[in-house]
């Protein structure tokens, strides 16, 4: 301790408080840095099976597509394949935009374009009189068959994921009980549709860019 009323020097050492819950709080982050890392596995092995799925099915109806864009009686599956097929590419680049920000972009975030697509080939396929006697027949309702089931078999990872990592977020004590932004997170990567309103709580890593952006600007 200084003398006289001295202040103390650099080279003199200085008593630092160290919080007594200090160990519990690094434990758990660590729980939660796991947690969030499972999370991203699952997801990205979803997006991993989504991206297959729609490579598998641009490469094979082009195939189809220009094999038999002579005949006339495959003009209206001609169409509705090349339609698909926009689709697909669309949904692939969307797919790498949204990985690329460290968004969500699991196969469960196309559901509206998957029941859209079911609906279309179930109609087309039932309207015809020489329906599944054709390869574009086959080919869309085959695809449309593997859309449901890569969409169940999303919810299903996704949802014993979040079940799982819920159980154990709630044995990890929390300030006043409240759920942290870090929890948010975690969550957002396996929800297979995201809450409404969820974007405006969460700082999702685009928005949290722009407003850097503007910040600067300004």
């Amino acid at each position: 301790m200084p003398r006289n009323g001295a202040q103390p020097s650099g080279c003199e050492s200085v008593i630092v408080s160290i919080p007594e819950n200090l160990g519990a709080e690094i434990i758990a982050s660590a729980a939660k840095v796991e947690l969030e890392d499972r999370a991203r596995v699952t997801h990205d092995r979803l997006v991993l099976l989504g991206g297959v799925v729609y490579v598998a099915q641009v490469v094979v109806g082009s195939v189809l597509v220009g094999a038999l864009w002579q005949r006339r009686e495959h003009r209206v599956l001609r169409y509705f394949t090349v339609a698909r097929l926009l689709t697909c590419m669309y949904l692939l680049s969307s797919i790498h935009q949204l990985h690329v920000d460290f968004e969500p972009c699991h196969p469960g975030l196309d559901l509206v374009h998957t029941v859209v697509n079911t609906l279309s080939v179930a109609c087309l396929t039932l309207s015809s009189k020489e329906r599944l006697q054709s390869p574009l027949s086959i080919f869309i309702v085959v695809t449309a068959s593997i859309d449901i089931l890569v969409l169940i078999a999303t919810w299903r990872s996704l949802s014993r994921c979040r079940r799982d990592i819920v159980e154990r977020l709630e044995n990890i004590p929390s300030k006043g009980g409240i759920a942290c932004p870090t929890e948010e997170r975690i969550l957002r990567y396996v929800e297979f549709m995201p809450r409404a309103g969820s974007h405006h709580e969460v700082g999702y890593a685009r928005s949290l860019l722009w407003n850097s952006v503007r910040i600067f600007g300004s």
